[in-house]
């Protein structure tokens, strides 16, 4: 798993697996004054390709930090 851009630290960030071809995109959402939300998107991404859309979904900050870091122990 190697960490593409950092953006802006934590609202904006990306892990890209190539041996699976998959880059997933964390950018932190404001629609809600309720709760911290992550959107995560997942794109498929053959080099020098641009990456293509696979799926997008909403998940409360505390969940997508866990996901970040299990993806970064298991590669």
């Amino acid at each position: 798993m190697t960490q593409l851009v950092n953006e802006k630290a934590d609202c904006e960030d990306s892990l890209a697996n190539n041996q699976q071809q998959l880059v997933c995109h964390f950018k932190q959402d404001a629609r809600s004054s309720h709760a911290s939300w992550v959107t995560v998107r997942t794109y498929s991404w053959i080099p020098p390709r641009q990456p293509v859309p696979q799926t997008e979904r909403q998940m409360l900050r505390q969940n997508a930090v866990e996901t970040w870091l299990t993806m970064l122990k298991t590669g």
